[in-house]
């Protein structure tokens, strides 16, 4: 059973769309930290250090030192509501997405969403207290989602969705309220996940920015996809041996003559030369005589015309 499952994954994976592909990695990522959080235990600074190693810090040296924070973190959630939740909506939206704009450009836009979330989330830390708890992580794909949601809306923005209990609505009011819940929840009591509030916010605008950017010719997924193409062509070429490679080949290469062949051409060659003497013999006759020739002339023509009777 868990090898058709897991087969059926790598099918999904391969040739499944950039929505299905991004929800399985945040998935396989959320299930090899959830084994690494009982194998450490989740109160365990070693399990601390691990998961810090890939989230995103309010300091800058961890930043800098850990350059790939600003993508790594959105793809990983710790609790399962969290990633339920995060994933659901960016099923819905990003489907949307690939739909009217490509499907070439889902990753790019949750991409940009999770590095703009991530730059918003560090420099605003810089400003917005966090309560005295000192240095902060986050974690978590809703930059990256928010920055889906608003390129759906942005793109067709009368384009109805159906909701639970609440049936079709259209999906400018969805990203609308979306946005309010992380604007309203500044400086509400207890709230102190206010760097993770503007990091939705800028990825939300991201989103944004980048359709805005395709309506006036410049596309913001090109970079990235070519990134991308460049990493998949490096590591496909790795493992491939050179000197094994099989020489090209000739579509067509003439063979060389048999003996027989050989023997002919020779042949043909001779007599073709003896011809051509004894054409030269008769016109030396026809303008000075048979007597003008010499004795190895008249042998010629003697054995000539014996091979010709």
């Amino acid at each position: 059973m868990l090898q058709s499952i897991w087969q059926d994954v790598q099918q999904q994976f391969r040739y499944g769309n950039r929505v299905t592909q991004i929800i399985l990695v945040n998935i396989a990522v959320f299930v090899i930290f959830g084994i690494a959080r009982i194998i450490l235990r989740p109160e365990s600074d070693l399990y601390a250090s691990v998961i810090q190693f890939f989230e995103i810090s309010d300091g800058w040296l961890h930043n800098l030192t850990h350059p790939w924070v600003l993508l790594s973190y959105g793809f990983l959630h710790e609790g399962f509501w969290h990633i339920i939740f995060n994933m659901l909506v960016f099923y819905w939206f990003g489907r949307i997405v690939g739909d009217l704009i490509g499907n070439q450009r889902v990753l790019p836009i949750y991409l940009w969403g999770v590095f703009v979330g991530g730059i918003t989330f560090w420099l605003t830390a810089l400003v917005w207290p966090s309560n005295g708890l000192g240095q902060t992580y986050m974690l978590g794909a809703s930059a990256g989602v928010m920055a889906t949601v608003l390129a759906a809306a942005v793109t067709a923005p009368e384009y109805a969705v159906r909701l639970p209990l609440l049936g079709e609505v259209r999906i400018k009011y969805i990203a609308l309220f979306m946005v309010l819940l992380d604007i309203l929840a500044f400086g509400s009591a207890g709230v102190t996940n206010q760097g993770g509030h503007f990091a939705h916010l800028g990825g939300a605008f991201m989103g944004y920015f980048f359709v805005v950017q395709l309506r006036n010719g410049n596309d913001m997924a090109e970079p990235v996809n070519r990134v991308f193409e460049g990493i998949r062509g490096f590591f496909l070429g790795i493992g491939k041996d050179k000197k094994k490679r099989p020489k090209p080949t000739l579509a067509y290469k003439a063979k060389g003559k048999s003996k027989a062949e050989k023997v002919a051409v020779a042949e043909a060659a001779k007599a073709t030369d003896q011809q051509q003497r004894l054409d030269a013999i008769l016109e030396k006759i026809k303008a000075s005589g048979i007597d003008s020739l010499s004795a190895e002339e008249r042998d010629f023509l003697s054995i000539a015309s014996r091979n010709n009777s």
